[in-house]
């Protein structure tokens, strides 16, 4: 889950750059087993991420956007970093509706350094991608 708030730098017919800050929360199920029996548990790891993004309109209906979001923490004996690039052509059906495809980086990778916990996890994709948006008037 991804909340965020962004505000323009600039804006006019033929591009756009903003700015943004936000929460992206990434929820985690795991269980171990034993002899003594087994535990199911989950947690969320939410950490802040600051991004920008350039959108570059060819005509009324085509645009390039690039976007890139990024968080990096060290905090105690914890340390986080996460990456989404997004590279896209978008199609505008309507003037609320686009549609557009791809391509996308993510990375994310948290470890916790404490002796008596020790956890590291790092999720990392590439590929296409495809996205439907709706513009709030």
């Amino acid at each position: 889950l991804r909340l965020s708030y962004g505000f323009a730098i600039f804006r006019d017919e033929q591009k756009e750059l903003l700015v943004s800050a936000g929460l992206h929360g990434t929820r985690f199920d795991y269980s171990a087993s034993a002899a003594s029996g087994e535990v199911d548990a989950a947690t969320t790891a939410i950490m802040p991420l600051v991004g920008a993004s350039l959108r570059a309109n060819f005509s009324a209906r085509l645009a390039l956007h690039v976007g890139l979001e990024l968080f990096g923490l060290e905090f105690d004996r914890a340390e986080g970093s996460l990456i989404d690039l997004a590279v896209e052509g978008r199609y505008r059906l309507s003037p609320h509706v686009d549609v557009g495809a791809g391509f996308r980086y993510y990375r994310q990778s948290l470890d916790s350094g404490d002796d008596s916990l020790r956890g590291d996890v790092t999720i990392e994709s590439r590929g296409p991608l495809a996205t439907v948006r709706y513009r709030f008037p």
